[in-house]
Formats: structure tokens, C-alpha cells, sequence
């Protein structure tokens, strides 16, 4: 369930010049390449699967190719939903933007999509005062379905007399307003629901209540998680309308799945960049574009414990993503329990006791001097003008550090602003070692995928 709405301001969005343009994105269909430490002293071949990429299912199936979408609308025999039916399809499958499946084709990047099933709608047989609860609700909307005539047998596509999430989502919207009844929220059907030819309908469906202002990110948010997305928000929100689960995104202002969301779900690979010997200048794209140089950075230490990473990515007002303070550069630190298994792990007096707290990692700007060893717990965006982070010698600025309280090792510079947003936008972000010239000066610049070299 959603909490903490609050209103985005609209900023200009920047597009900013480059010093020198990676390659493209890592080949999916390949092993994903390989990063060497930059000294060559010793070589820790790791791959995109090291960090989860693609290991985000449901029931073992992953998000890719086309998914048919029931959407179901029940009204209570004493209260209808206060739109027309199709208000609520076109908010789901269009025209109306945004919409449902266009937010999901934008943050795939084209690699999965809905298809309308259908869309029914029905009463419960009961006054709102006696709506029944979520499991059991979900259930009397499948049985409302059944009896509309939907034919949930024709979604079996494994034959097994069985109809799951992975083979036909359902978003419910229901007439409880906003803030009660079990709006917004996803969950099963218990128990499952026979059909008129026996097949079950096992279902974990997405379901809203009657806000359709609010619905395209809300409806989104549900129906994602019947995808094994999970969310990362904790009680203070403090990556607030910089992703899909975090807080903020049950209004009808657009925000992205954030960057570790895509690469689990195999969405987006992430250019790896060994660190602290990095010596890197790369040109990014913004995210809503979906383009090769929309591209995010993901550094690790091959000394360290690989389940510990940061991702950078480019955000910027546009398609469907509003972030929060944008335009600006996201830095997401991510610890997960190992590298075979890609749950977060929660870091006692640090990320809380919670598994959302534990997922607020973004490293806000300007620097909070007052969380000694950590920028963690700022829903802000780095951009040209806050400089080099952290800053070289300076009294009082702590360095970027590990959850463990150690010296990343490496600053980061963002260049100068120039044109503003359109398909040409970009920021150049260098991360190197203190002391070290950033974007522009001599030394050749390297790349860490592969062992192969950049281009000056």
C-alpha cells in the first residue's frame, strides 16, 4: 500500500555535454561481458548476473514478451465506482495518457507488455459497510468474472487446469474511496476460484480503490508487484518519487522503476565499472528516453564483497518519469544478503529493522553533513552546481562509504548544463580517485568491461 503522496514541482529538465560516450549497453544474449580490476594486478571476472540481473520472476517466469490484462471494476450495491467504465479502460489500456501499459513499455524499454484480456465490471453483492476483506474481496470479484462470462480457461497456457499471475495479470478496481476499504493493494485469491470447466484461478491480483486520478502510478505500483517487484520505501520516505515502490507514486504523476527494479527484472544492463581504480567518463542518457546511452553505471569493488554496489543513472522530466528534484544524477547504493541470493539484506543501526527501510539508498545531495559517514536518506538528485562529491580535503564533508563505514574510494563530477531535455539530452559523469583530473584531462580513459580500453 502506498503512503505520503505529495505534489511534484514541475523543474526544467538539462541535457548537458559530453567529455567521451561508452559503448553501447551490455549484450544480454551474450555472458554480459566481464569488468577486471584496472591495475591488472589480478584479474575478478564477474557478469551482470553476479548483481541478480534477470533473476526477478513470478513463479519462475519472467517479465518478457506480452501479457494478457483483465481489469476488473466492482461497484458496492450502495456505492459505484464515480467514473464510466471506460474512464478506467482507457486510463489502464489507453488512449488516455499516461496510461497503464505505456508506463510499463517505457520502463522495459519495449521488453514486456500487456495486452488487453478484458475488462469486466460487476457489483458486490453487499453495501460498502460490509465489504469483505482483501483475500476474500479479490475472490468475489474472480467469481463476479466467471459469471460475466470471462473465459479464465482460455489463459491456462501450460494446460495444468490452473490460471496464475504469470499467465494472466488482473488489476481490480473497486469503489471504496481513497485511504479506505483494501485499495491499494496486491495479494491472492484464498482460496483459489473453480471455474464452470474446473480450471483455478490462483491469482495475485493488483487492486486499487476508486481514485482515478491517481490510478495509472497506483494500478502500476499493484500490478508490478505480480511481477516480484517489491517495495522499497521505509517510514520516512526517503527515496520519495525517485521510483515506481517508493513512496509518492499513487498520483497520477509518472515515476520509473528504479534501476535496480529493471536490471532484476532484465530490463536494463548496467555498464559494470570496477572501483576505486576507476578512471571513467561517460556520457548518459536521460531514462525515460529507453536509448543505448540511457544507460546506468554500476560500480563495484572486486576486493569486496560483490553483493554490495552502487547504480548511477540519469534522470530527467519526461515520457513517463517526474522524479522528484529532476534533473539530476541518482546514485543507489544496494547491498543485497549475497550474490546467489539477491534480497536486500537489512544493516543493523544502519538501514533500519525494516526490509523497506533497508531499501532507501539513495545517496541525496546536497551532502547531510549531520549523518556522519553517509550521504544515505535524501530524496534529491546530484546536478553540475553541487560539484565534485564528495568534495576533495574538505573540512566536514564525509567521504562516500560502504554500509560497513569504509572509503568508497572514488568522487564523482557531473558537467556543465547546457541545452534543455529532447532526445539529445545527455550528462557526462566521471568517477575516479581524489586527486585525479575528472573529464578532460590527459590521461586515456578506461572502461571496465571486458579489460577493453575507451576512446579519448
Amino acid at each position: 500500500m502506498k503512503v505520503n503522496l505529495r505534489t511534484v514541482m514541475r523543474i526544467a529538465a538539462v541535457t548537458v555535454v559530453a567529455c567521451l560516450v561508452l559503448p553501447l549497453a551490455w549484450d544480454a544474449d551474450a555472458d554480459q561481458g566481464s569488468a577486471r580490476r584496472a591495475s591488472g594486478s589480478r584479474t575478478n571476472a564477474v557478469s551482470l548476473a553476479t548483481f541478480g540481473y534477470n533473476t526477478m520472476t513470478a513463479n519462475g517466469v519472467r517479465a518478457a514478451g506480452e501479457r494478457p490484462l483483465l481489469l476488473i471494476l466492482m461497484d458496492f450495491t450502495d456505492v459505484r465506482l464515480g467514473e464510466a467504465t471506460s474512464a478506467y479502460e482507457a486510463r489502464v489500456f489507453g488512449p488516455a495518457e499516461p496510461n497503464v501499459l505505456g508506463l510499463f513499455r517505457e520502463n522495459s524499454r519495449g521488453r514486456f507488455a500487456w495486452t488487453k484480456a478484458g475488462v469486466v465490471r460487476d457489483t458486490f453483492p453487499y453495501p460498502i459497510t460490509e465489504a469483505r476483506p482483501g483475500d476474500e474481496a479479490r475472490g468475489d470479484a474472480i467469481e463476479a468474472a466467471v459469471a460475466a462470462g470471462f473465459d479464465f480457461a482460455a489463459h491456462d497456457a501450460n494446460g495444468d487446469g490452473r490460471v496464475r499471475p504469470e499467465e494472466l495479470g488482473i488489476v481490480l478496481i473497486n469503489a471504496t474511496p481513497p485511504g479506505d476499504g483494501f485499495g491499494g493493494q496486491a495479494g491472492p485469491t484464498d482460496p483459489p476460484v473453480i471455474d464452470g470447466n474446473g480450471v483455478a484461478i490462483e491469482q495475485f491480483i493488483g487492486g486499487m480503490n476508486d481514485r482515478l486520478g491517481g490510478l495509472v502510478d497506483g494500478i502500476a505500483h499493484e500490478l508490478g508487484h505480480t511481477l516480484g517487484t517489491i517495495d522499497i520505501y521505509g517510514s520516512d520516505c526517503l527515496s520519495n518519487l525517485l521510483s515506481l515502490y517508493s513512496c509518492g507514486s499513487t498520483s497520477n504523476v509518472p515515476v520509473h522503476f528504479d534501476p535496480w527494479h529493471k536490471m532484476r527484472l532484465g530490463w536494463l544492463e548496467p555498464e559494470l565499472v570496477a572501483i576505486p581504480d576507476a578512471d571513467v567518463c561517460a556520457s548518459l542518457a536521460p531514462q525515460y528516453l529507453g536509448i543505448p546511452d540511457s544507460k546506468v553505471l554500476l560500480l563495484y569493488d572486486p576486493a569486496r564483497p560483490l553483493n554490495e554496489f552502487f547504480l548511477v543513472e540519469y534522470r530527467e522530466r519526461g515520457g513517463y518519469d517526474a522524479p522528484a528534484d529532476a534533473p539530476g544524477v541518482a546514485v543507489w547504493q544496494v547491498i543485497t544478503n549475497s550474490t546467489s541470493d539477491f534480497d536486500l539484506r537489512i544493516v543493523e543501526g544502519v538501514t533500519g529493522t525494516d526490509l523497506k527501510d533497508a531499501a532507501n539508498w539513495v545517496l541525496g545531495s546536497p551532502p547531510d553533513t549531520s549523518l556522519p559517514g553517509t550521504y544515505r536518506g535524501q530524496s534529491t538528485l546530484w546536478r553540475p552546481e553541487h560539484g565534485v562529491f564528495p568534495a576533495a580535503d574538505a573540512a566536514g564533508i564525509v567521504p562516500i562509504t560502504w554500509f560497513d563505514g569504509s572509503d568508497v574510494g572514488v568522487r564523482f563530477k557531473l558537467s556543465n548544463a547546457t541545452s534543455p531535455g529532447g532526445p539529445e539530452s545527455r550528462i557526462t559523469v566521471a568517477v575516479e580517485q581524489p586527486g585525479e583530473k575528472l573529464c578532460g584531462g590527459k590521461k586515456k580513459r578506461r572502461r571496465h568491461g571486458g579489460g577493453r580500453r575507451g576512446r579519448r
